[in-house]
């Protein structure tokens, strides 16, 4: 993935966190600092937080097929109400708790109403999905079939966005 590629798919889900936001954060959420960082309230309060590295190790993204390269299963969330980011080749895997494809969802409905992304058509991913567009990137938000995790996905091939989906779902157990 090219500088300019990173650029579109971190942009369109920063698009898509920002609507989510509008439609109803609560203030106690931060926004993101450094990758694979955890804030001292998070590890105060004893919740596990998600790592990349609880669904996938670098020989798993190899295995797929993809660059692990920029893999970073150390990866972890600032807290349970953010994201982990993780890198699995040419696909940006945002990765939180299943309540928050609710937001998600509704967040990207909304954004398709103010024409800010165009609904996407793509298989059914976990026991509740949703594609997107914006521009060249695929998006599919997806909660597990388990329901514990949520995971938002994007890249410009959408082949391999549904290859992540879909690897990633089997292991959110």
């Amino acid at each position: 993935m090219g500088h300019s590629d990173r650029i579109s798919c971190v942009l369109g889900l920063l698009v898509l966190a920002v609507v989510v936001a509008c439609k109803g954060s609560s203030s106690s959420e931060a926004a993101p600092g450094a990758s694979g960082a955890t804030t001292l309230a998070a590890a105060q309060s004893g919740e596990k937080l998600i790592k990349c590295g609880d669904f996938f190790s670098r020989a798993d993204v190899a295995a797929l097929g993809f660059d692990a390269s920029r893999y970073d299963e150390g990866a972890t969330q600032q807290s349970e109400g953010l994201n982990v980011l993780c890198h699995i080749g040419q696909v940006l895997a945002a990765i939180s708790g299943g309540r928050a494809y609710d937001m998600t969802r509704d967040g990207a409905e909304d954004a398709i109403k103010k024409g800010i992304i165009k609904k996407g058509e793509g298989p059914a991913i976990g026991s509740a999905s949703h594609w997107t567009v914006m521009g060249p990137m695929s998006t599919v938000a997806f909660r597990s079939t388990s329901k514990k995790y949520a995971a938002t996905i994007s890249g410009r091939d959408q082949t391999s966005v549904e290859k992540v989906a879909r690897a990633l779902d089997a292991k959110m157990n």
